[in-house]
């Protein structure tokens, strides 16, 4: 479509990465200091677009940690990223401080706050449901009214 000269925009709302299954994009998140998964890289080069972050287009994304094992979110969620855009891109970052402290490096850990402009944490199944449920609507609204400007009406 793109080739043909329609503009084309991407929106995926949220998504979920492995630190092990994904590890060549966890050390692109490392270089980059930001967390991403890799079908937005890959919406973004298939769309060529350029001009807008894969936080917009992207604005809920998980990476866990064993992701196909049963059970309990706090066992494989090391951080949830939620962006929202007022004006300009906030992240707010929910990190499983005990599991993420013991399976990321610490240096990615320390850029990864310092890209947040909001930090939580969550220990448990309840306190990242109540952080997602609150947070992630607002994200997703405000970044697919980003790409409803850009786009126009008719987009996502």
């Amino acid at each position: 479509m793109v080739r043909r000269g329609f503009d084309v925009g991407v929106f995926k709302i949220c998504s979920e990465h492995d630190l092990w299954y994904d590890y060549d994009v966890y050390l692109r998140c490392k270089m980059e200091e930001r967390l991403f998964c890799d079908d937005i890289v890959k919406l973004h080069k298939a769309t060529m677009l350029s001009n807008i972050p894969y936080e917009v287009t992207n604005p809920v994304s998980t990476l866990e940690v064993l992701r196909f094992k049963e059970g309990d979110v706090a066992s494989r969620v090391l951080v949830e990223r939620y962006t929202i855009f007022k004006r300009k891109m906030f992240n707010v970052l929910n990190f499983n401080s005990l599991l993420a402290s013991r399976s990321l490096d610490p240096e990615f850990i320390s850029k990864l706050r310092g890209y947040a402009a909001k930090i939580v944490g969550f220990s448990n199944d309840e306190e990242f449901r109540r952080v997602r449920y609150s947070i992630a609507p607002n994200a997703i609204e405000s970044c697919y009214n980003v790409l409803k400007e850009k786009y126009g009406a008719h987009s996502c």
